[in-house]
């Protein structure tokens, strides 16, 4: 216990590779449990505040860069499985780290000046700039769904604008195909939550607005966000496949299972037949599931949960008795077979029961590179529980 009463850099460190290790590991709430140890140690030692020095040196950078470490890892974990926020944005001063190259710096060392090419920490800041609009609309939907109601079209449209921004203010090199090849799986990891954002976003909002029925739908804006993502990932995969780690895989497998859902979801009624309004034979709609498809059994060659997900959605074309066309999976046995009941038109329209059907996070890139792979396991994929029941 006195290690936890004298908190530490390293405690906190600690606490968060041994929380992210558990949840790779299926362990989804003792590594809740840790990494929220981790925050607190990490307030109790003053990590949240800037601190004023007359000579700034890397020392103070490194705290910057393990505040925002810590910070994004609770709000993403949060977010993951409907758990309210821990972190109070108002009580933060901490500025965000810089992109500095300090290869050849020691914590004495004076930070040197910011570049403007890919270093261990672009993805790091642009995901921390992410994280709080990603609160925002955490809270938001929270708020609305204690009220048993959707957010606001206006509302979402808000927050739909505050992540244009963010995009448009990336740098250039997150866009540019002129990046090291290391940069490329941060780059892709972090514009991929960007658009789980926008799927979560349209996805728990009222279908029109209330004064403008003539804009797009949040229906329509939610199945563009998870056709966005699929196409990104799936082009990823087949482009890069030098990339391919088991922790990019994982997101990966992770970012496209739930865009595919949402595409899988939006042909369903309320009694989990299909929707006659909405066929599920659009050009854009078959591609996309296609394409999904052909991703997903490119990752089940390195990550036991994407074979899970083919069969996952095999099942839900079963019970829905969908002319999508035959998917691929493997046969069910009975006893997977009794189970086809939970997949109902409520389950998967709620947000936060089918994103919390992957909560067990593997290793976070961002953390990975602050800190390198000598300490972490990537053989032991953790499985996904498709049949629990996750709405409490």
């Amino acid at each position: 216990m006195q290690v936890f009463e004298a908190g530490t850099i390293r405690t906190v460190q600690g606490l968060l590779l041994m929380g992210n290790y558990l949840q790779k590991r299926d362990r989804p709430n003792t590594g809740y449990s840790l990494i929220g140890l981790a925050q607190r140690i990490a307030f109790g030692i003053g990590l949240h505040r800037e601190r004023p020095s007359a000579e700034d040196k890397v020392a103070f950078e490194r705290h910057r860069q393990l505040f925002w470490v810590v910070y994004c890892f609770d709000s993403g974990f949060s977010i993951t499985t409907g758990r309210p926020m821990a972190v109070l944005e108002g009580f933060i001063d901490q500025a965000l780290p810089r992109n500095i190259d300090d290869q050849d710096c020691d914590n004495s060392s004076v930070v040197p000046a910011p570049v403007n090419y890919p270093t261990t920490y672009s993805a790091l800041i642009a995901q921390a700039q992410l994280v709080r609009i990603a609160n925002g609309i955490h809270h938001e939907f929270l708020s609305a769904k204690t009220a048993n109601q959707k957010m606001e079209y206006q509302l979402a449209e808000i927050m739909a604008q505050k992540l244009d921004v963010w995009r448009d203010n990336l740098p250039t090199y997150f866009t540019s195909p002129d990046v090291p090849a290391w940069f490329l799986g941060p780059r892709s990891i972090v514009l991929w939550k960007e658009q789980n954002l926008r799927i979560l976003l349209w996805r728990g909002t009222k279908k029109v607005h209330p004064y403008l029925p003539s804009r797009m739908d949040a229906r329509g804006r939610c199945l563009d966000a998870a056709m966005e993502t699929i196409q990104s990932i799936s082009s990823f995969v087949a482009s890069y496949e030098s990339s391919l780690h088991p922790g990019i895989v994982w997101y990966g497998t992770y970012f496209i299972f739930q865009a595919m859902l949402v595409l899988e979801a939006s042909c369903l009624g309320r009694d989990g037949q299909p929707d006659q309004d909405f066929p599920c034979d659009s050009e854009g709609w078959e591609a996309s599931i296609s394409a999904a498809t052909q991703c997903l059994e490119s990752l089940a060659r390195r990550n036991s949960s994407a074979a899970l997900c083919l069969e996952f959605i095999e099942r839900i074309h079963r019970s829905a008795g969908s002319t999508a066309g035959e998917m691929p999976g493997t046969q069910m046995d009975s006893a997977q077979q009794a189970t086809d009941g939970v997949l109902t038109y409520d389950y998967l329209f709620d947000p936060t029961a089918w994103t919390s059907e992957m909560d067990n996070i593997a290793t976070d890139p961002v953390l990975r590179e602050l800190i390198g792979e000598a300490f972490l396991d990537f053989e032991a994929v953790p499985t996904m529980a498709c049949d629990l029941d996750l709405s409490a």
